[in-house]
């Protein structure tokens, strides 16, 4: 399959300005890979979306997933904030993924309730939240969420909605969840700190920009 829309050089420069600016990245935390294709994850959407391939994009990487998963949902829904301005300059920020994504589970008949239990569930949390700060919340916390881990072992397949739903508010306002909604598994509410260390963005591609 091929897929050859051009590169968006000057978009990258902005991507980069921001993630050093908002994010609190070093430069040389974020590594610009030339020699790397389109992942999966941006072709195959975009294939169908955009067969001319005649928009120029650029691919960035999901902050990479850890054993901490409301560390992990948290660094990449802040990315997403990090990059909420390129809204407002015309960007189109899209995230792939799948509401089930277990190799192992895909085959089995007893997946399709457990996935129907967690996309019911997160199919709730994003469109009957009283407001943006409810669905970050819950975003966060989404390992707790019935069947899960059965739907995601590894999240790599989630996480680009966290970055999309991220770019909904900006930084300042997102750090301010963090502080005050985190919840426990009790459903209590427990300060997050918000981390601002450098740390480079490694993980597979999970979403684009047009």
């Amino acid at each position: 399959i091929k897929y050859p829309a051009p590169l968006h050089m000057t978009l990258t420069d902005r991507v980069v300005e921001l993630l050093q600016e908002l994010g609190g990245f070093k430069k040389d935390d974020i590594i610009l890979d030339k020699k790397r294709g389109y992942d999966h994850g941006v072709f195959i959407p975009l294939i169908i979306a955009r067969e001319q391939a005649d928009i120029p994009l650029i691919q960035v990487s999901l902050s990479a997933v850890t054993a901490n998963k409301k560390d992990t949902a948290k660094r990449n829904l802040r990315l997403g904030a990090i990059l909420s301005g390129l809204r407002d300059e015309g960007v189109m920020i899209v995230g792939s993924g799948m509401s089930y994504h277990n190799m192992q589970g895909f085959m089995n008949p007893n997946s399709k309730q457990k996935s129907k239990n967690f996309n019911d569930w997160l199919l709730d949390t994003l469109k009957n939240g009283n407001d943006i700060e409810d669905v970050i919340s819950g975003l966060m916390n989404w390992a707790d969420a019935p069947n899960a881990i059965d739907c995601h072992p590894r999240e790599e397949h989630l996480l680009p909605l966290m970055v999309c739903v991220g770019s909904e508010i900006g930084v300042k306002e997102i750090d301010e969840i963090f502080k005050n909604n985190g919840k426990d598994k009790k459903g209590n509410k427990i300060k997050v700190e918000v981390d601002t260390k450098e740390e480079k963005i490694i993980s597979y591609s999970g979403y684009a920009m047009l």
